[in-house]
């Protein structure tokens, strides 16, 4: 017979209850080296747990972009650091990434839009903070960059609320 099949988990009582992306949490964290190579790694870990956790298509195709430019800056930009590191939370239905380098840092004013319309680079911690639900960008000369952000997630079958 055909149907739903339905996971289910115990709470400390020994009650089922169903499982979802949304009552999981998962924790990754991975050293990357700084290579473009890096950046489908970093895609394919992150769309991993959240194909499992039934994130829909969407949410999964945005953060995917935003990784892909939090991770492309630091490949492009972190110059003197031969790796980076990417961690990301998934719990309480929102996805917390930051993205760590040891480069050389920059001056970051949120303030100020660094991004012309017609510009063909540039665009990444605007496209982040258009994507997410917030960014926050650290950045100390000669010691490195995090970039921070957090995006709530929407689950298939699962409306967003």
């Amino acid at each position: 017979m055909w149907g739903v099949r339905r996971r289910f988990g115990t709470t400390a009582e020994g009650e089922a209850i169903p499982l979802s992306g949304a009552n999981m949490t998962v924790s990754i964290v991975v050293c990357l080296p700084r290579e473009v190579e890096s950046l489908r790694v970093a895609r394919g870990v992150l769309g991993a747990a959240l194909a499992a956790l039934e994130v829909t298509g969407s949410c999964r195709e945005q953060l995917a972009v935003v990784v892909s430019e939090a991770c492309g800056n630091v490949v492009a930009h972190a110059d003197g650091a031969h790796a980076y590191v990417l961690k990301v939370n998934i719990a309480a239905g929102r996805c917390d990434v930051k993205v760590v380098d040891q480069g050389g840092g920059f001056v970051y004013d949120a303030q100020t839009p660094r991004v012309q319309p017609t510009a063909a680079s540039g665009r990444g911690l605007y496209l982040i903070d258009l994507l997410t639900d917030q960014l926050t960008v650290t950045s100390d000369l000669g010691h490195g960059t995090t970039v921070s952000f957090t995006k709530r997630l929407d689950f298939t079958g699962t409306p967003r609320g």
